[in-house]
């Protein structure tokens, strides 16, 4: 296991992602906004990075017009906020169960995540960071992730 390193979103973002990477970013309250905003400005950096996300509330961050050849963006659960991104060919959808997707994008499954995008709270006195609110995916897709990217948010609650 590699040391963690402090660094800003845009330089760890940089550090982890590669061509052709498949990364997860956790959703709901945990959604790391600031990791997300880095990624969709830089987003020229990028190429061919493959954007695995559950359920989102709001807008795709990713999915804009203009960032096709950066991201390739797939939802695992669609929702009504990602319709016009899928008719307009935008995000792509790939339905299974929910039970099934930690198996799917675990190291031995098909589809194996490269990085994953998480958000914490901000570390203990032992240094141990929580998950916070919304940990059903965010576990097990980070700990088989090669990589893991945290942003540390501290309104995010301790669980």
């Amino acid at each position: 296991m590699k040391k963690a390193q402090w660094l800003s979103a845009r330089d760890a973002l940089r550090q982890a992602i590669k061509p052709g990477s498949r990364i997860f970013f956790s959703i709901a309250a945990a959604q790391p906004q600031t990791l997300l905003q880095a990624l969709a400005e830089d987003f020229e950096y990028y190429r061919d990075v493959e954007v695995i996300n559950s359920y989102i509330m709001a807008d795709h961050p990713l999915a804009k017009p203009g960032m096709g050849s950066s991201f390739h963006c797939v939802s695992i659960q669609n929702s009504p906020s990602l319709r016009k991104d899928w008719e307009e060919g935008r995000i792509d959808f790939l339905p299974m169960r929910h039970s099934d997707i930690p198996l799917v994008f675990s190291p031995q499954g098909p589809l194996p995540i490269d990085v994953a995008l998480i958000q914490v709270s901000p570390p203990d006195q032992n240094g141990r960071f929580s998950l916070g609110a919304s940990t059903s995916l965010a576990y097990p897709l980070a700990r088989g992730a090669k990589t893991i990217v945290a942003e540390v948010n501290d309104q995010a609650p301790r669980t």
